[in-house]
């Protein structure tokens, strides 16, 4: 059997990875165990711990922050800085070793998941690593696209050295199980060549993420994540909350502005029926949609009273009664 690395750095960063060098390994996937869960260490930190602050779109700035920089590799960097990632674009294939079928099929997927669970994900396949490792290739591939403060994964598929890895960020990081067993049965596809299945197995890890409730400020832990993705199903209703730090409002425009137009950008491309978007900056919520009568004035003053996750808690169990 090939060696396991799991890296375990920072507590919203996790790389994933498996030597697919020498030969195929013959496994059994009924004897395969799945690391433990690292969520539960997560949920000791509060969420003012973890500095993590988002942005209403996912796509970087044209050039990367000199502090950005001084933490990606530089080769990275100049790799892809001609990509112009419009947020369509999840699978980066320079060398055309996929087929056009299979990328156009893995794109659409990665396309519908960002959307339905509001997160940032790619597929990248490499036969050179430009001298740095899998682990710095992959983060780095990950932040130049989408940055540090976002939540998403990336999955590398190495044809240089065959050690892929899943880099995981954000929630991803704390909320998804551990892939390891997902890699080692795309294994043995990936030494054949056959990417169609190899991703059919790997990319599936992001369905992990739950529907309804997008923490994409990392304000409430793992289990109250859960825990109104439950109170969201059981309303029977796309009733959907996105928490997140929206960035200053540009000149002349009010925060209540900035909140209804980003609120109800959100509840269409979710095609939810209301929307409860928490901004985790100026600590106020707007609900897109038509809600019932003075709903958002009591989960912005359960908020103000007690903390987001009672706030959001309110907003579920107002609408289904």
């Amino acid at each position: 059997m090939r060696p396991i690395f799991l890296i375990l750095p920072a507590c919203l960063v996790l790389l994933t990875g498996c030597s697919r060098a020498g030969e195929i390994p013959q496994i059994n996937t009924a004897e395969m165990s799945v690391s433990p869960d690292s969520s539960a260490e997560n949920d000791e930190l509060q969420p003012e711990e973890m500095d993590i602050e988002n942005v209403p779109d996912s796509v970087p700035d044209e050039e990367p922050t000199t502090q950005e920089r001084e933490t990606i590799p530089p080769v990275i960097i100049e790799r892809i800085q001609n990509v112009q990632n419009d947020g369509n674009i999840h699978i980066f294939d320079d060398e055309h070793l996929f087929s056009e079928e299979v990328t156009q099929k893995y794109n659409d997927y990665l396309e519908w998941l960002s959307i339905s669970r509001q997160m940032d994900t790619a597929v990248v396949i490499t036969t050179h690593l430009d001298n740095v490792t899998p682990e710095e290739f992959a983060k780095g591939y990950y932040q130049t696209l989408y940055g540090k403060n976002s939540s998403g994964f990336l999955v590398l598929i190495n044809n240089d050295t065959g050690k892929d890895f899943i880099y995981r960020q954000g929630v991803c990081a704390s909320d998804m199980r551990d892939p390891t067993a997902e890699i080692f049965r795309a294994t043995p596809e990936l030494v054949e060549g056959n990417y169609a299945s190899a991703l059919e197995i790997l990319l599936t890890i992001g369905e992990q993420i739950p529907e309804y409730v997008f923490d994409r400020a990392n304000a409430i832990k793992t289990n109250e994540r859960t825990a109104l993705a439950e109170k969201a199903k059981e309303t029977g209703h796309s009733y959907d909350v996105i928490m997140i730090k929206l960035p200053e409002p540009e000149k002349g425009v009010s925060v209540e502005e900035q909140l209804n137009s980003f609120a109800e950008e959100k509840r269409q491309e979710l095609n939810a029926e209301l929307l409860l978007l928490m901004d985790v900056r100026s600590q106020k919520c707007v609900i897109s949609g038509t809600p019932p009568e003075g709903l958002t004035s009591e989960v912005q003053k359960m908020w103000k009273q007690k903390n987001i996750f009672d706030a959001a808690v309110l907003y579920y169990d107002k609408l289904k009664s």
